[in-house]
């Protein structure tokens, strides 16, 4: 005797209404995870606008300004202050005052951490100005950076206040 082939209805028999509902519970649950929840997070920090701002100073002296709009805050991501690359001498570059390593990064020993700075004057306020000091006149590091070439490279959030 032949046996007769397994029947697709034979098979939804087999596995029951249970098995079909858990099956596709768990489906919907994959998809929520994988699809919904990222693009709700990107939606969500487009809608608050906490987009990265840049902001540079360059010479001593020089004053600027971050600002948010509406009731968004200041918050400080990155701050530097560093000598421009060439600043001693014209000429040639001066590779001892280099603000950045081979990688890429900055120079801890030509740079100067302006984080702390920032976020005591700016964080939390809805603008502020900060005023470019000459860090290099200290005597911390050996570039003779001119007043001209100091520079401030930072950025920050507007945050929801």
């Amino acid at each position: 005797m032949e046996s007769e082939p397994e029947t697709v209805s034979t098979y939804w028999k087999e596995i029951g209404l249970a098995g079909l509902l858990c099956g596709a519970a768990v489906t919907v649950v994959v998809m929520l995870i994988l699809f919904y929840t990222p693009q709700t997070k990107a939606a969500e920090m487009f809608d608050k606008k906490t987009y990265t701002r840049a902001f540079t100073l360059w010479g001593t002296g020089t004053s600027g300004k971050m600002s948010c709009t509406g009731t968004k805050k200041i918050q400080i991501n990155k701050g530097t202050y560093m000598c421009a690359l060439n600043s001693t001498n014209k000429d040639a570059v001066d590779i001892q005052c280099d603000p950045f390593l081979p990688n890429g990064n900055y120079n801890p020993e030509t740079t100067f951490d302006a984080i702390a700075h920032l976020k005591s004057e700016c964080n939390g306020k809805s603008s502020c100005s900060v005023r470019l000091p000459n860090m290099f006149e200290t005597g911390q590091n050996t570039c003779q950076c001119v007043s001209a070439d100091v520079v401030l490279n930072a950025s920050y959030y507007c945050v929801p206040g």
